[in-house]
C-alpha cells in the first residue's frame, strides 16, 4: 500500500460488477451457475468434514438460526447490557430459551 508508515497494515480492495446478460441470456447464466453448484456439490469432502460448503454457505445457515432463534450473548456481556439499559430506561427484551 502506498501509506507513509509502511510497517503498518492496510486493506486493498478491488470488485469487478459484470452484468451476464452482456456475454448470454440470463436463463442460460444461471442454468450454468446451477450446473456449476451441484458439481462443487457433489465432489467427495474432504477427510473429517461431512460436506462441501460453497462461499458464504455457512454464513447463510447461522444467519438464518440466528434469525429464528436470536443471537447467543454471553453472562458478562448480558449483565454489561442490562446494567446500562436500567441506567438509560430501556426496557430489556424478554429471554429467549
Amino acid at each position: 500500500c502506498s501509506q507513509a508508515d509502511p510497517t503498518e497494515t492496510g486493506n486493498a480492495l478491488f470488485i469487478a460488477v459484470l452484468n451476464p446478460e452482456a456475454f448470454l441470456p440470463l436463463a442460460e447464466f444461471t442454468a450454468e451457475v446451477d450446473r456449476f453448484i451441484d458439481w462443487v456439490k457433489s465432489s467427495p469432502p474432504a477427510a473429517g468434514f461431512d460436506e462441501v460448503l460453497l462461499p458464504g454457505e455457512n454464513s447463510h445457515r447461522i444467519y438464518q438460526e440466528r434469525s429464528r432463534r436470536g443471537i447467543d450473548v454471553d453472562t458478562t456481556a448480558w449483565e454489561q447490557i442490562a446494567e446500562l439499559a436500567e441506567e438509560l430506561g430501556v426496557e430489556l427484551p424478554p429471554e429467549i430459551d
